[in-house]
């Protein structure tokens, strides 16, 4: 049995993708089914399941950066989606399976067989060139007072909680200070490899220079600003570096 799990903010559309996998294929199992991005990222590593459908366009969270949260997990996904847009235009680019919506039970039963023959193979799909695109490609929208200020994701170093106010601190050194829980740039940011050591910090991992022991331990970044690491947020240390 290959063990699957659905993640698409859409009920109706997972409960008909759902059933014609139970109809149609009974080597797929499905184990789980999710409506939000944050439920799948958090689950999915526990469940460890062989193969994902993942919606490219969920809100909040895209189904790109639950795939790069997930990219050390080792499993084949199959992206959907109801839109011709530029992801999925990646996405075919790099040989990898997509199905469009409505979902067609021919296409369906295609893509089923390529995944078979994937893992029969043992052929897990580099889904790197993709992720990097993404990463390169997400921009913050900052409101001001004339509009919106764009902020590239891998320009920010840090974030430091002000009180209501988060204060984006960039590569070049300058500051953008916007009304928004740092949560809220966890959750956003998470996906794409920012963590959390510290209540007051979000830092994203691109730009750490060195991790220091001493005194419960700290990140020093590229712009040489020491971020500490607090005891609450210890776990993150697990898996983040490769020896």
């Amino acid at each position: 049995m290959i063990s699957t799990v659905l993640v698409d903010d859409e009920p109706d559309a997972t409960l008909v993708l759902q059933s014609l996998l139970t109809l149609d294929f009974p080597d797929i199992e499905v184990v789980a089914t999710y409506h939000k991005a944050s439920e799948a990222i958090k689950n999915i590593p526990i469940l460890k399941p062989q193969l994902v459908f993942l919606d490219i366009e969920m809100p909040g969270t895209s189904g790109l950066e639950v795939l790069k949260a997930l990219q050390k997990q080792e499993l084949f996904c199959v992206f959907f989606t109801a839109h011709e847009k530029y992801a999925l235009h990646a996405i075919k680019l790099d040989a990898l399976d997509y199905l469009l919506k409505p979902l067609d039970p021919e296409e369906l039963a295609e893509v089923i067989s390529k995944v078979r023959l994937r893992m029969a193979r043992n052929q897990i799909p580099d889904y790197s060139p993709l992720l990097n695109s993404l990463y390169d490609r997400k921009l913050l929208r900052i409101p001001t007072g004339k509009g919106w200020q764009v902020v590239p994701a891998k320009e920010i170093v840090y974030i430091k909680a002000e009180g209501n106010y988060s204060v984006l601190h960039l590569l070049n050194n300058s500051q953008v200070t916007v009304i928004k829980l740092l949560r809220k740039f966890e959750e956003e940011l998470e996906p794409l490899g920012f963590i959390r050591p510290h209540n007051s910090y979000l830092i994203n991992t691109l730009h750490i220079k060195e991790y220091l022991k001493a005194y419960g331990g700290s990140f020093v970044m590229h712009t040489d600003v020491e971020i500490p690491l607090s005891k609450k947020y210890k776990h993150v240390l697990k898996g983040l570096f490769s020896t």
